[in-house]
């Protein structure tokens, strides 16, 4: 093991199946419990499902605020769903099946009711011709994976027009993981 600059990359296994299932179940739970008005909205797409739960629980805090979640795996949903909800923010994975995140930004950019959709692309593809296809596509902000959900949070929240929180979360105190050999993945 090298040093990655103080990097903990973990290689894990995930049943995409039931983290679907869970991601909506999560959704669906802090959107019907909310009682605040509705102001914003914001749209997580990416078609790994640990994103999308990791993202939304990010999120999580501003539910109390009036902002609703809603999620989508590939880009086709994405699209559909923006029809439907329209909504003020969207953070945008560019690696999925079927139309790829740069098309459904520039979708996004050029719609007459989304063009003022502000768009972060959010990726673990970190070389600088993706960062021009990004501008080109219309995206407002690139942000490479892994991220760090207290500041996704906070860039939400600024984007969003909402206040700070009055008490700003003391982020976990740092973990120390024991990295996966790659052979030990071959057998799962």
């Amino acid at each position: 093991m090298g040093d990655s600059g103080g990097l903990v990359c973990l290689h894990f296994v995930v049943d995409e199946r039931i983290a679907s299932q869970v991601s909506r179940s999560l959704l669906q739970e802090v959107n019907v419990n909310s009682v605040t008005p509705i102001v914003k909205k914001i749209l997580i797409v990416d078609n790994e499902a640990h994103i999308r739960i990791l993202l939304t629980q990010a999120l999580h805090g501003l539910l109390k605020e009036g902002v609703r979640l809603f999620t989508a795996e590939n880009g086709d949903e994405a699209l559909k769903s923006i029809d439907r909800e329209h909504p003020d923010l969207v953070f945008l994975d560019l690696m999925m099946p079927g139309l790829h995140g740069f098309d459904v930004s520039r979708l996004i950019k050029s719609g007459q009711h989304t063009k003022n959709t502000y768009v972060i692309i959010l990726t673990a593809r970190n070389q600088s011709l993706d960062r021009q296809m990004g501008n080109i596509s219309g995206a407002d902000e690139y942000v490479v994976k892994p991220f760090d959900p207290l500041l996704i949070a906070q860039k939400a929240r600024s984007i969003l027009g909402l206040n700070a929180p009055a008490v700003v979360p003391v982020p976990p105190q740092p973990v120390i993981v024991r990295e996966i050999p790659s052979s030990a993945h071959q057998n799962t």
